[in-house]
């Protein structure tokens, strides 16, 4: 099994503007397994037994109103390897907070529930760790 995964962005220099395809190296390959999106508003898909070599063009379905989308205002690496969180949802919402090594293994850190349309909650990662990197993600429970 391998993956492979591309970043879309806008620009990543002044005056400039990246190419809004992403283009993946397949060599051989006829049928990809999974083709997975995640856009920027939270809302995941998923295309299943994509013949390769063509041209894709994929349009972000319906899915949760941007009041809905949780967000981290910021991440604070404490002095002791703990990870401060800031956390931004709709108040009464549960997101799950997830956890990786390396963008392809995600596992569940804690389940949290906003209570407070006044501003963001905070979130203690008590793990701490020597990982060069260590990525985080929420994700809306329906």
């Amino acid at each position: 099994m391998r993956w492979q995964m591309r970043e879309i962005s806008g620009g990543s220099s002044y005056a400039s503007q990246n190419a809004p395809e992403a283009h993946f190296g397949l060599k051989e390959a006829i049928i990809i397994d999974t083709v997975r999106i995640e856009w920027p508003s939270g809302i995941v898909q998923e295309l299943h037994n994509v013949s390769a070599k063509q041209i894709l063009t994929v349009t972000e379905s319906a899915g949760p109103t941007p009041t809905a989308r949780p967000s981290f205002t910021g991440i604070t690496r404490l002095a002791d390897g703990r990870a401060r969180l800031v956390i931004n949802g709709e108040s009464g919402k549960t997101f799950r907070i997830e956890v990786s090594n390396n963008l392809a293994d995600w596992s569940m850190l804690q389940s949290i529930q906003i209570t407070s349309a006044d501003g963001p909650q905070e979130f203690v990662d008590e793990t701490p760790t020597n990982a060069t990197a260590r990525f985080y993600r929420l994700v809306v429970v329906p």
